[in-house]
């Protein structure tokens, strides 16, 4: 279950907080260079960067940190669906 959003941006130290918060246990981390590695997620941030409502829980039931890319423009919508999250 997701426990950590990193709500940067790429290339403002996500890289090094993704591997430092994996050593402290809140690994795996799923970044943008992520998304394309697994069917179906591709279509699954265009839907969400289109507008269109998604439904991220079983995506989330598998991913245990996640660090910049598109979901820097969701976080707040995910901290509302998951409330017990970590913001980073």
């Amino acid at each position: 279950m997701l426990q950590v959003i990193g709500a940067g941006f790429g290339r403002t130290g996500t890289h090094s907080l993704a591997r430092a918060l994996g050593e402290l246990g809140f690994g795996p981390c799923y970044t943008l260079l992520d998304v394309d590695k697994h069917a179906g997620h591709v279509d699954l941030w265009n839907a969400a960067l289109e507008g269109r409502a998604v439904d991220w829980r079983p995506l989330f039931k598998i991913i245990t940190l996640r660090l910049n890319g598109p979901q820097s423009r969701s976080y707040l919508n995910w901290s509302i669906i998951f409330q017990r999250l970590r913001s980073s």
